[in-house]
């Protein structure tokens, strides 16, 4: 017989590499079970419920306030500024830690979002649109970086699937709860509701608690601490 590409299979049975080294980090069993865990579900689905609720209805919004034209550039200020937002807040997470720079953000959401209701001039729409594209960049950005903080390698895949599923959520219900509450009042109180909710899910990230304590069931906090590997004790010299 033979291997891949005709090489002798004893050729690449000898080649193989040697089995690869377990990845360090909680198993989703127990990953699920922690408060750290189940509150971050709760603000991410909140989180994106406002944002993405807010990003379908913003162009809406900024032409019956002002015009198309406005809509228009309101929405690609947006996605510049959250392009550029993501390149500067990967700088940024290098030297502030995750969870705070997270929470920031959402509070930043929160302000953009109630500005937007308030605004009905070219000008404070667009500075709205710019606040929200920083936020929605990083905020995207952050959500599995900081699950990957606190759970470890492992099984982050799961673990940040189940966290996804919540967030979809949110993703879908925005838009259409947003959308009711326009047409049974006005684009003000659509988006005071998007920055309430925001508001909720920085509430949410706080109740949360610190990452040491989720990295605490798998051993993560002792070594993102630098705390030194245990040495052996010398052996006595020999007589």
């Amino acid at each position: 017989g033979v291997g891949p590409d005709g090489v002798p299979l004893a050729v690449a049975v000898a080649n193989q590499p040697a089995a690869a080294v377990p990845l360090p980090g909680a198993s989703y069993v127990d990953a699920r079970r922690t408060r750290f865990f189940i509150m971050l579900c709760v603000a991410y689905a909140l989180i994106f419920f406002s944002q993405v609720g807010g990003l379908a209805h913003l162009y809406s919004t900024a032409a019956e306030r002002t015009d198309k034209r406005t809509a228009g550039a309101a929405l690609s200020l947006l996605a510049l500024t959250s392009m550029a937002g993501r390149l500067l807040g990967g700088v940024v997470v290098l030297r502030v830690p995750t969870r705070a720079f997270s929470m920031a953000l959402v509070v930043l959401q929160a302000m953009a979002l109630a500005s937007i209701s308030l605004s009905n001039t070219r000008i404070t729409i667009l500075a709205s649109a710019v606040f929200l594209g920083i936020s929605v960049g990083n905020l995207l950005m952050l959500q599995p970086l900081l699950l990957a903080e606190a759970y470890g390698a492992a099984e982050i895949s799961r673990i940040y699937a189940l966290n996804q599923l919540f967030s979809t959520i949110g993703v879908a219900g925005g838009p259409v709860v947003l959308g009711l509450v326009r047409d049974a009042s006005s684009y003000e109180t659509s988006f005071v509701i998007a920055g309430i909710a925001s508001l909720l899910g920085f509430l949410a990230f706080w109740s949360a608690g610190r990452v040491d304590r989720a990295q605490a069931i798998w051993g993560g906090a002792a070594a993102d601490d630098g705390a030194p590997a245990p040495v052996s004790a010398p052996l006595p010299a020999s007589v």
